[in-house]
């Protein structure tokens, strides 16, 4: 997944960006979207935007728990990924699923 996120970094739409220059490309698992999980979604993006903010909070974890509780299958990380690595990040916006 990682790959295919910095793929967009090649993009000429991003050439004069500061995200490109930052690095500061993100995604999530789009099954998200519009449903009960949508407050991982919300967590993930709160940290992404604002981190100095909400440090404490571990969307990962959230989705660890959710998942073991709810969902008979094992749980894989992955599904939130972001290719800036300035400290800022927790690892639950890596590719952890590639680990």
């Amino acid at each position: 997944m990682l790959t295919f996120l910095a793929w967009f970094t090649t993009r000429p739409a991003y050439k004069n960006s500061s995200d490109q220059h930052n690095n500061a490309f993100f995604a999530i698992w789009h099954q998200f979207y519009n449903s009960p999980y949508d407050v991982i979604d919300i967590q993930q993006l709160a940290k992404w935007i604002h981190p100095e903010l909400f440090s404490e909070l571990d969307p990962d974890d959230t989705f660890r728990r959710l998942h073991h509780k709810f969902l008979p299958i094992p749980y894989l990380a992955g599904y939130m990924v972001s290719l800036k690595t300035d400290g800022h990040n927790s690892d639950s916006l890596y590719d952890t699923a590639s680990r």
